[in-house]
């Protein structure tokens, strides 16, 4: 099963915090997760964040702390995993590397062991599939048929389902 994982971050530089994550699986039933962090330091974002970002964010009462988000995101890939492979598809290493991160805070806080269940260690760059005009315009347009937020780590993951999945139909009919 691919996992489309999408992250929102404090901007790119080296110690950039995490703003949100959102991750979808494949498949004909989808499953979700998303959380906003609560324990945010907003003075670290960029002014695009704050300004693209942030203004999409839920109610303040709904955002977990990082630890919370970690044990939250390690148990959904767990149960997921449980008769399943998982791989990670995303855009952006970078998202990957927080959802690492995630993980480890969860491994290293002995309240969880090891990685989740059936999560390969491998991720699947999907970016080389969806960055052609085409595929880019059809996930413009889908973005606006579903009313999907640019810049929201569970929509663009959802963006970048349709995108993978669209280019895998397009290359099956070449």
């Amino acid at each position: 099963m691919l996992v489309f994982i999408d992250t929102e971050f404090t901007g790119f530089e080296e110690n950039a915090d995490l703003v949100s994550i959102g991750m979808v699986t494949d498949g004909t039933i989808e499953h979700s997760f998303y959380e906003e962090i609560s324990d945010l330091d907003i003075g670290k974002c960029s002014d695009f964040v704050l300004k693209h970002v942030l203004p999409l964010r839920g109610l303040p009462e709904q955002r977990k702390t990082l630890m919370q988000t970690a044990f939250l995101c390690w148990d959904w890939l767990d149960n997921l995993g449980k008769n399943e492979r998982l791989q990670i598809a995303a855009d952006f290493h970078g998202d990957v590397h927080f959802l690492n991160m995630l993980l480890s805070i969860a491994a290293q806080s002995g309240a969880r062991s090891g990685h989740p269940r059936g999560l390969e260690n491998n991720w699947l760059n999907i970016f080389p599939a969806i960055q052609s005009d085409a595929i880019m315009s059809a996930m413009e347009q889908y973005c606006h048929q579903k009313k999907l937020r640019i810049h929201h780590a569970l929509d663009d993951a959802k963006r970048n389902k349709f995108g993978w999945e669209l280019a895998q139909t397009l290359s099956t009919k070449k």
